[in-house]
Order: C-alpha cells, then structure tokens, then sequence
C-alpha cells in the first residue's frame, strides 16, 4: 500500500511539474514537437526533429510522399478564401492537409512588390510556414516564418520574381507534410 501511494505522490508531483496542459501545448510542442510513437525509420519522412528554417532542401520524387523533400500536394478547399479579405490580399487560396487547412494569400506593398503570408489550424499539433523557391520547385528555401499550434497569420516574405512560394502544414501528430502548389 505504501509503495502504491509512494507511485500515486511521484506521479502526481509529475505532472503538477508538467502544468495543465491545454494552457502549455502550444509553448511545450514550440519547443518539444509532439510525434506520436517511435520515430519512422524510412529515410526521409518529417521527425520530431525538422530542417532548420530557411534550410535549402531539394525536391525528391523518389522519397516517402509527405516527406521533407517530396511533401503530398494538398487539394483546394472552398468556403474559407472569403476570410482572407482581412488582410488586403489581392489572391488567396485554402487547401486541406490531413486533420487541418492552411491558407496563402498574396499582396502588393510598396513599389508593387508581391509579398505573401500564410495561416493554417489542425486538430492535431502542427506547424504552418511557407517555402520560397528560385527555380519553380526544383529547391527551396524550407519552413519560413513558422506559426507553431496558433491561428494566426505568419509574417510576410517576398513573393516577386524569380520566387515562387507555398504554404504548408507540418502535422507532428500524424508525422506528414502538406504543402499547395507553387505561387
């Protein structure tokens, strides 16, 4: 019985250190990305450990699909690109990725230099962010301006010649990558 108690008190002093959780996960999953299970062992898939941001990585039709380096190309969704009108975007789109959807949307500032900005929500824990390639995709300048378990929109990158630019979902949970088509 004492040793029971001693578990119950290490257990409960445990999680009393951990916080209530609702008002840590975005914080602990910003700082500690939650994966379900071991992490995969094929080559390629996303971990709980991502490339840094602004990282160069290479298009690979070969690796796993949703991977780092050949991420799955979500499909449009229709009904939420009214809600982009908010901030002023001239274009705007809304794909769903696995639990969740993100959006892009593109505006010009001054001198009519396009810039763009993304915003995403999953019921899972995620990462929304935007890559910027040079050359239509081939490589890519990987997770800019991450928003980690937040709905909000992210901050805003150049999106004017030669670049292009996606957003993209990173679900922890399930370990995959959603990223639209190039902008």
């Amino acid at each position: 019985m004492k040793a029971k108690r001693g578990v119950l008190a290490a257990l409960t002093v445990a999680l009393l250190a951990v916080g209530p959780l609702g008002a840590t996960a975005a914080a602990h999953s910003a700082t500690y990305p939650v994966a379900q299970g071991p992490a995969p062992s094929v080559s390629g898939l996303p971990t709980a450990a991502p490339p840094p941001a602004g990282s160069r990585i290479a298009y690979d039709p070969k690796a796993v699909p949703g991977s780092w380096t050949n991420p799955i190309i979500a499909k449009e969704r229709t009904g939420l690109a009214s809600n982009c009108q908010d901030r002023g975007f001239y274009w705007c789109k809304v794909w769903n990725g696995g639990p969740g959807w993100f959006k892009l949307g593109t505006f010009l500032a001054s001198g009519s230099h396009e810039y763009a900005m993304t915003q995403g929500i999953s019921d899972h824990y995620y990462e929304v962010y935007m890559d910027r390639s040079w050359d239509h995709g081939a490589n890519w300048e990987g997770r800019i301006n991450v928003v980690t378990n937040e709905l909000r929109w992210s901050d805003s990158i150049y999106d004017g010649p030669p670049n292009v630019t996606r957003a993209c979902l990173w679900d922890m949970t399930d370990v995959v990558l959603y990223c639209s088509p190039w902008h």
